[in-house]
C-alpha cells in the first residue's frame, strides 16, 4: 500500500469547495477528459442492521470506460494526489482547476465512504481517503484482489462509489430513488448537453441512456453562421436546442460554445 499526504485538510476542503461544485458533475467530467465514450451511473439502496435499528441509505456508482487514473507512484502523485494542481493542459478538457476530484469527499456524510477503483494493466487498484478536519487528507493506493460489488454490470476502467450520501449535498427534498434519479438526470443534461447531443458521449442512469430528445421542446439543425475576423471569414454549421420544461437550468452552468469538425471531434471550445 503506497500512502499519499495532499498537504490540504478536510477543513480546507470544505471551506473552499462551493455548495454549487457537484461532485456527480466533476466524476462524469472527469471520465469524458479520460476518453471515455460510455458512463454508467447508478444510484441504489443499502442497509446496515444494528442490535437495535436497521440503518438505510443511498449509494451512488459511477463507472466509465476511459484510460483511468495513472496508479504508478508519481504518476498517480501528480495525477490525483495534488490541490489545486492539474496536469490537463488541453483546452478542451472540462477540469483544469485541480481541486474537482476533492468534491468527492464532500458528497457522502463521512469522507471514509468514498473508494475508487481502477483497473489497468491487468490488476486493480483501490484508492481510500483518510480525513480529519485538522489533519491532512491521506490518499491510499493498493492493488486489490478482492471481489468488487456494484450494480454496474458494464465492463469499466475506473469505479468510484459513494456510500451514505448526503442529500444536503444534492438538493434533495425527499429521500427517494426517484427523485434522486431526476436530479441527477438534470444535472447531466444540464451540463453536457453538447457531448450528449453531438453523440461522443453516453451516459447511463439506472440503465436508462440519456438522449437529447427527453430535454427539447424544439431542435433548430444545420444552421449556418458566418463570422468576420479582420481579414478573414468563418463558416460554422449550428445546431440550436431550446429545452422543454423538464431541464432545470443552474446558476453556475458553464456555457461554452464548442467546435465540432465534419467527423464530430470536439475541435475547440470557447465563452459563449
Amino acid at each position: 500500500m503506497r500512502t499519499f499526504d495532499t498537504k490540504v485538510t478536510f477543513k480546507t476542503i470544505k471551506n473552499d469547495i462551493r455548495k454549487s461544485d457537484s461532485a456527480i458533475r466533476e466524476a462524469v467530467a472527469n471520465a469524458i477528459d479520460a476518453k471515455s465514450k460510455n458512463i454508467y451511473i447508478y444510484v441504489y439502496t443499502e442497509q446496515d442492521k444494528g442490535a437495535l435499528l436497521t440503518h438505510n441509505y443511498f449509494c451512488l456508482d459511477i463507472a466509465d470506460d476511459g484510460v483511468g487514473i495513472p496508479t504508478q507512484k508519481e504518476d498517480f502523485e501528480k495525477a490525483f494526489c495534488r490541490y489545486k494542481v492539474s496536469e490537463k493542459k488541453e483546452k478542451t478538457n472540462y477540469g483544469r482547476r485541480g481541486k474537482g476530484r476533492y468534491t468527492y469527499l464532500t458528497l457522502t456524510k463521512s469522507p471514509d465512504n468514498v473508494v475508487i477503483y481502477i483497473k489497468k494493466d491487468n490488476q486493480v487498484n483501490k484508492i481510500l481517503f483518510q480525513c480529519k478536519d485538522h489533519e491532512n487528507i491521506k490518499i491510499f493506493n493498493e492493488t486489490t484482489s478482492e471481489q468488487i460489488t456494484t450494480k454496474i454490470k458494464q465492463p469499466y476502467t475506473t469505479l468510484i462509489q459513494f456510500k451514505d450520501l448526503s442529500r444536503e449535498q444534492l438538493n434533495i427534498d425527499e429521500e427517494n430513488i426517484e427523485n434522486y434519479i431526476d436530479e441527477i438526470k438534470n444535472e447531466i443534461i444540464s451540463f453536457f448537453a453538447d457531448r450528449i447531443a453531438s453523440k461522443s458521449i453516453n451516459i447511463y442512469v439506472n440503465n436508462d441512456l440519456i438522449k437529447i430528445e427527453q430535454y427539447t421542446e424544439k431542435v433548430i439543425k444545420d444552421h449556418k453562421v458566418t463570422v468576420e475576423n479582420e481579414d478573414l471569414s468563418y463558416t460554422f454549421i449550428v445546431d440550436f436546442y431550446i429545452w422543454n420544461d423538464q431541464v432545470k437550468l443552474k446558476s453556475d452552468r458553464q456555457k461554452h460554445v464548442l467546435f465540432f469538425d465534419d467527423k464530430n471531434i470536439l475541435k475547440a471550445i470557447s465563452p459563449s
